[in-house]
Order: structure tokens, then sequence, then C-alpha cells
């Protein structure tokens, strides 16, 4: 089978602003749309070829608002769930359909949930999806292995934990270090690839010293072929919670503002976040920003 496919590049959680000065780049993505999911093989190689950070794939499912969706990062490897790739995704179909709202049927089920609700208006795209459960970890060893892959001292990590998807995340004193800290990524990527290191991801946060936002992550995926990710919408799925648990925003629903700060003093993507407590929902908010229209063929061979 050899299907031409339009490819849409995309940055998502970007901004309209500068924030302290600085561009907001956006996470930028591939979506393809095609007229059906050809083999796993295709489309990991497909993405593999396209080099993105990760790659959409979109399907029409059924109706004219339904979609079937399929990610892959930049490696080939696939994923259940990319936040930044379906707020990509979402501004591309209604952009072409005119529809504001949408539903993505995934190919297995994440977290709980087996399909997302979307809306798209204007260059922006909301998205819910359920808060990850935190799950208690070892501190003492987790500090030993951060220190050991870092430039950070022990006494940097204030507190760390594990989400349902096994990301570690892990508190610094201070946004300063944040921005500045180094990690052995081809260490890292060794430990994944030897299945060495039982984590999807490490995720370091830090409260906020820019007035306006509440706190600041960097997220680092190296056994996915993602050894720095710009913004990870899924891993803030369990950061919120982590910060709520510790009285950030306070009692009830809470509303943070986020960025990623992102290779040192450059700001990877921004989002205003809403967190349902009793509905255990996390809403995203993304300016994408939309950039070139491609078409390249895939084939079976």
């Amino acid at each position: 089978m050899i299907q031409q496919v339009k490819i849409f590049e995309e940055f998502a959680f970007g901004a309209r602003e500068n924030v302290n000065g600085k561009t907001v780049a956006g996470n930028p993505a591939a979506v393809c749309m095609i007229d059906e999911f050809p083999d796993t093989k295709i489309m990991s190689a497909f993405a593999e070829s396209l080099k993105f950070p990760m790659t959409a794939f979109l399907e029409r499912f059924g109706k004219e608002d339904e979609y079937g969706i399929r990610y892959f990062s930049a490696d080939g490897s696939a994923f259940t769930l990319c936040g930044h790739a379906t707020a990509a995704a979402a501004k591309v179909v209604a952009r072409l359909t005119g529809r504001s709202s949408l539903r993505f049927h995934l190919d297995s089920e994440f977290n709980g949930i087996s399909s997302i609700q979307v809306y798209s208006v204007s260059d922006d795209v909301k998205i819910s999806l359920p808060a990850m459960k935190l799950i208690a970890i070892d501190h003492n060893d987790l500090v030993n292995e951060v220190v050991s892959l870092s430039n950070v001292k022990p006494g940097n990590i204030l507190a760390s934990s594990k989400s349902a998807i096994l990301d570690l995340i892990i508190e610094l004193d201070s946004a300063h270090l944040l921005r500045n800290l180094e990690l052995n990524l081809q260490r890292l990527s060794e430990l994944a690839h030897g299945n060495k290191w039982p984590h999807r991801g490490m995720i370091f946060t830090a409260k906020s010293d820019i007035q306006g936002f509440d706190f600041q992550s960097r997220a680092f995926f190296p056994g996915w072929g993602i050894n720095e990710d710009v913004y990870c919408g899924t891993a803030n799925l369990g950061v919120v919670p982590f910060w709520y648990a510790k009285n950030l925003g306070g009692a009830g629903n809470v509303r943070f503002n986020m960025f990623y700060a992102y290779k040192g003093n450059e700001i990877g993507g921004v989002s205003p976040i809403y967190y349902d407590v009793p509905a255990e929902t996390i809403e995203f908010s993304s300016f994408v920003r939309s950039g070139r229209t491609l078409t390249r063929t895939m084939s079976s061979f």
C-alpha cells in the first residue's frame, strides 16, 4: 500500500507574547492525515524519517468529528498518548474542517481512558485528562540516583515521587538550579535501553521565580529517543497533583500557570492548567502555532 501523506508542522504550548522577555517556541509535532492506519512498523519508520519529537497519525473514525490517533517519537517508539501532539492534531483538524469539538480514539487505554475530547477555538486548544495517582518511592535511593547522573547535590532535592505512568518527579530547591540542570544523557540512554532504568522519564520541577507563574519544570525521556522534551503534557498529569499535595495552589479546585525552562534560559512551552480536584481531571490550554505543510510518500516496503 502506498499513500501520499500530507504532513502539518505545528508548535503546541507556545505563547502569543514573550515571557520574561523571552520567546516561547512551543513543542513541535508532525500531524499526518492518512486514509487508513498501515502496519505499526510502517508508521514507526515514517515518524523516524520525519525526525520530529513526536508524530501523530490521524485516520477518520466513523463520524466527521471523530478520529483514530497514533503517536510515535523521533526514534520510532510508539506512545499511547502525547499531550502536545494531541493539541497539534486538534488544531489541524479544526482548521481543515471548521469543527471546534473533536474526539480522538487511542490505540490502547491510557490512565483509564480510551478516547480524548478536545476543543479548538481559533489557535487555542483545550484538553482534559485524568490526573495521575502518585506512588511513594524511596527518597534516599532517588537522591543517590539523581546525584550520580547530574550536577545536583543531595541537599538540592526537596521532595520526590513517581506518577502512575512511572515518571519520576523531583523537586529542586531553586528555579535557577532547574534552568542550569545538567544530566548525563548518554548514561541515562544506556541505562534505559539496557532495561536497567525502570522509569518512563525524569521530571525536574521547582517553584517559579518569575511573577505570574507557579512552577517550572524540565522533562527528560532518554529511553524514548527524547533527551529533553520542550513541554510534556502527560508529565503534568502527575506534576500538578504533586504540587497540589504540597499546598502550592491552596484548597479546592485550583488554576496553575507554569512553563518549561528548556535548555537553560530558553522557554519551551507555557500553559494555564485547571485542576478539578473532586473530578480528578486536569485541563490544559495550549496555543498552537502552525508551520510548514509537506507531502511525502509512505509505502509498505
